[in-house]
């Protein structure tokens, strides 16, 4: 009787230590975080394409481990690298991995750091030995993300926020300096530009360019116009934004559209002066 209570004491035991086992493996398998994520720049004699792009995808177990892979652009899509596939561990939000290039470096190591936004700074923390493409730093913002992310709060931020307060609170000057281009890209990707939307994001620019954050502006402005062209008010912005930075040669080309589109819908007479005076500045 004793024996057999022992031996039934020992099927129960090892039962849970399966079970355990199971559910441990299962969790470790469990995606922490999941995404891509893209850096890009441009030059100001095309910025209709990348100068250079950078493209990272991995995904996180809830074992911290981390496995993905990279391809980075340069010069426009004249230099290519990629790199398969990494392995790493996930610590404090930080990951490293290491590559070799596709023209002979050897033994470069990068460092990803997960911002709180769930936005990534990546760091070249040792360059490879011998030629090779790739950016020292750069900021990385969120393409595509596994909505279950557990270790950022990028989610909770950007759907509470309505296009309606954002724009109150840029109207206001409040927190302007919160609303960056990350932030920014995030809260286009929760909610894209279409009809619905498009007045407010071209008033959130707006404010955004008076507050002297014209980057973030003309980022915004650019994706209204390649979807909506004929958005006239957009073209007038975008080239105040591009004026304020000295980059007059794009600040001139959107005034003359402005200009060209106010005079086919015969408002000529609405156009500020300050329009016509930088043209013809421009064309002296």
């Amino acid at each position: 009787m004793y024996l057999k209570l022992i031996n039934n004491q020992l099927i129960i035991l090892k039962a849970v230590l399966l079970f355990l086992f199971l559910a441990n493996s299962l969790n470790a398998n469990e995606i922490f975080l999941k995404g891509v994520w893209k850096f890009e720049q441009y030059e100001k004699s095309n910025i209709n394409e990348p100068y250079d792009l950078l493209n990272l995808k991995f995904k996180i177990t809830n074992d911290y481990k981390v496995k993905g892979n990279f391809e980075y652009f340069f010069k426009w899509y004249s230099r290519i690298e990629d790199l398969k596939e990494f392995n790493s561990k996930l610590s404090k939000n930080i990951f490293y991995f290491s590559f070799d290039s596709n023209f002979g470096g050897k033994n470069g190591r990068v460092k990803i750091k997960i911002n709180e936004d769930c936005s990534l700074d990546w760091e070249l923390v040792q360059e490879p030995n011998g030629e090779y493409y790739a950016p020292i730093k750069a900021h990385l913002s969120i393409v595509k993300i596994d909505k279950d992310a557990k270790i950022c709060q990028y989610n909770k931020k950007v759907l509470n926020i309505s296009l309606q307060n954002l724009e109150s609170q840029l109207k206001q000057n409040i927190n302007i300096q919160k609303y960056n281009k990350s932030f920014i890209q995030n809260v286009l990707h929760e909610k894209p530009i279409v009809k619905k939307t498009l007045t407010q994001y071209n008033n959130i620019a707006y404010y955004l360019q008076k507050a002297g954050a014209n980057n973030e502006a003309i980022y915004i402005l650019e994706k209204i116009l390649n979807k909506y062209p004929n958005r006239t008010v957009a073209h007038y912005n975008i080239a105040d934004a591009y004026w304020d930075i000295d980059n007059k040669q794009n600040a001139i080309k959107h005034y003359k559209l402005y200009v060209k589109q106010m005079k086919e819908k015969g408002k000529q007479n609405k156009i500020p002066k300050k329009v016509i005076l930088r043209i013809q500045d421009n064309n002296k």
